[in-house]
């Protein structure tokens, strides 16, 4: 088992040398921090979590392609969390990954235009996105913690940064602890369009202008900024998001605790996705005459959900873990999400933990299937199932392993360790499967360090 995990792992693109780069950047950090701050007593440990996940997903309801053709999709992604304590009331926090995946909707922007004319414009199935966020915690006193952060993230179409602001206080009754956060996203996007409505697009038959493909296709024109992208000229266009997220929880006895969130988010800019197209029903049968638009979305949102959990200790054995949240925002969306699972110790190295998740949502008028939208040019629509109605379910099995939970005791009652000791390591299988046919599943692995 344990060699299948290694070769999961450490067969993904650039791993090793993430994991060279931060275990180089710990071991300064740390020898630095030691040098100075020997004298004070702060105990906390720098923690390194490297993740990886593998997600597979397959269904025929692709927004690309207006609701109809596959929806596979093959992901990889590769995660660095590091925990670096600077001085005993200062910390940093620093998160970086790679996502890269294969998409099988992305792969059809341009399934009307010729091999030649696809080529030129680097429009594929293959995608890869990086980024990375760096949060800077700071107690204000032994109760207030502030942390400013900043982050990006860049993929082929979309280039984002984002900054926020969060503040916890922990309260002297009952473990309460306050927290909240502030954080704004800029994103900027690369307007890329279905091929059959850019101007340079050929039919892949005929060599004929995308206008003889489809009537309806009319290339859309743009007077604001635009950029060039593999010798194709593109619009671009911007999507702002604010998000105030809230939370309180609190100790209920020995027992039980629990917390409740609010969270309150607005965005304003290009939130239709450019290359999902919308058929509508005209009668014809023909998709190279049926008449058809790019997705139209209002340019702006707002979205407000409520959620609760609550933790029950049944024995030192058993916990039970459960989860609600209720969702509404103005294109009248609504959902309501419950989850459970239950941790169960084997012993004090080795735990199991089933769970599950069901989500029900009630979805927007401006979703209708492929070929039932009736135009109307001053309506929205869209054909993506993910704004429609649908319900889910989500099961699997997380596992997880603490290689020195029977570790002799130092003076200070510290695990004895070496210089790099692995606190844990964690295994999770997730199975989703949707109404509408989508399914999908996730594994994941990972590793924690503490120095």
């Amino acid at each position: 088992m344990m060699l299948i995990i290694h070769l999961f792992i450490f067969s993904l693109p650039n791993f090793n040398a993430l994991i060279v780069i931060f275990m180089l950047l710990v071991g300064k950090l740390s020898f630095g921090q030691n040098a100075k701050n020997k004298e004070e007593k702060d105990k906390r440990p720098t923690k390194i979590s490297l993740l990886s996940n593998y997600y597979d997903q397959d269904g025929d309801r692709s927004a690309v392609n207006g609701g109809l053709g596959s929806q596979k999709l093959e992901s990889f992604s590769q995660e660095v969390h590091l925990y670096l304590p600077i001085k005993s009331v200062d910390a940093v926090a620093i998160d970086t990954g790679i996502d890269h995946f294969t998409s099988a909707s992305l792969a059809t922007i341009d399934k009307y235009v010729s091999a030649a004319s696809s080529g030129n414009t680097g429009v594929s199935g293959d995608e890869t996105r990086i980024y990375g966020n760096v949060a800077y915690e700071h107690q204000l006193s032994p109760t207030v913690t502030v942390a400013p952060r900043a982050g990006f993230s860049s993929e082929y179409d979309v280039q984002s940064v984002n900054a926020g602001l969060s503040l916890s206080k922990k309260l002297k009754k009952n473990d309460q602890v306050l927290s909240t956060s502030f954080g704004a996203t800029v994103d900027r996007w690369m307007v890329v369009h279905p091929g059959e409505f850019r101007a340079s697009a050929l039919d892949a038959e005929t060599g004929a202008s995308a206008s003889s493909v489809n009537p309806y296709a009319t290339p859309f024109v743009y007077s604001g900024e635009a950029i060039e992208k593999d010798g194709q000229m593109y619009p671009v266009d911007y999507r702002t998001s604010y998000a105030l997220v809230n939370g309180f929880s609190f100790a209920i006895n020995q027992k039980m605790n629990a917390s409740v969130g609010l969270d309150l988010l607005a965005q304003k800019g290009l939130l239709s996705t450019p290359f999902h197209r919308v058929y509508f029903n005209d009668g014809i049968g023909d998709e190279y005459q049926k008449e058809v638009r790019i997705e139209k979305l209002p340019r702006e949102r707002y979205k407000i959900a409520i959620s609760g959990r609550f933790n029950y200790f049944l024995d030192p054995a058993i916990v039970l873990r459960t989860y609600a949240r209720l969702y509404k925002d103005t294109w009248d969306i609504n959902s309501i999400t419950f989850g459970m699972e239950t941790v169960l110790k084997v012993n004090k190295s080795f735990a199991i933990t089933p769970f599950a998740r069901f989500h029900y949502q009630e979805g927007t008028s401006y979703y209708a299937a492929y070929g039932q939208h009736v135009y109307n040019p001053e309506e929205f629509y869209t054909s993506d199932m993910d704004l429609a109605t649908f319900s889910a379910v989500r099961t699997g099995l997380a596992l997880r392993y603490v290689p020195f939970a029977n570790a002799k005791l130092d003076a200070n009652g510290k695990p004895i360790q070496h210089f790099v000791a692995m606190k844990d390591i964690g295994l999770r299988y997730a199975h989703n499967n949707r109404q509408d046919g989508l399914t999908g599943s996730s594994l994941s692995f990972e590793i924690t360090f503490e120095l």
